[in-house]
Formats: C-alpha cells, structure tokens, sequence
C-alpha cells in the first residue's frame, strides 16, 4: 500500500525500498530500547542492502528516536511528523493558505425550490 501511494505521488523511481518495523505503536513507548534495535535492523538493511541514502520513518510513534537511528546508521533519517510541523512553519511564515480559485473555492449560491421564505 505504501508503494502504491509513493507511486500515485511520482516518487517511486527515488525509494530503495520500503520496510515495516513489525512494531505496534504501544511496543515504542513500552520499551523504546527494543524499537530502536527493531528500527535501526531494518535501516541497516535498506542502507547495506538496498543501497538507500537516507530513511523515512512513517510512524509518529517513532518521532523523537530519528537521531539514535542516525547514530547508529550513518545516514539522515527524516521523521516525518518533525517534517510536517516543519512544513507548515514554512506555510505560516509565507502567509500561504490553501487556494480558493477552484477546489477550495466558496460554492455558488443555490436557489432553494420548495422552501419557506426568509422570515
């Protein structure tokens, strides 16, 4: 299912490939040490393995253990809710919002058939 979303997105030709933890969300915060272990195996792999450069947990779960991973793997290891907080301090900073010239935009008035008037 990721790989469907990574390609729906156009970034499936830039993904060495994907892995799951094989961790519950519970299982980090219960005993974050094991996690850690469980997560840097399965980027070692897709570092020595697969040839990735860089790794993208995908859980929020996982937020806040990214630079142990780095430590023990050499490679950037992006945490997505750190990216997404980033991101939208970006946004704010810009004054951007979302765009209302087509799908945002306000919706015609309709005219209401078989209504009471306004009182």
């Amino acid at each position: 299912m990721i790989e469907d979303r990574l390609k729906l997105a156009g970034l499936s030709d830039r993904l060495a490939s994907v892995h799951a933890s094989g961790l519950a969300v519970l299982e980090l915060e219960r005993d974050p040490e094991v996690a850690i272990e469980a997560i840097v195996a399965k980027a070692l792999h897709a570092v020595e393995v697969d040839r990735a450069e860089a790794i993208c947990v995908g859980c929020g779960g996982m937020a806040g253990l990214t630079s142990r991973v780095v430590a023990q793997t050499g490679v950037p290891v992006i945490d997505g809710v750190s990216a997404a907080v980033k991101l939208t301090e970006g946004l704010v900073a810009q004054n951007l919002s979302t765009s209302k010239a087509r799908t945002f935009s306000e919706p015609r008035e309709k005219r209401l058939v078989n209504w009471p008037p306004a009182l």
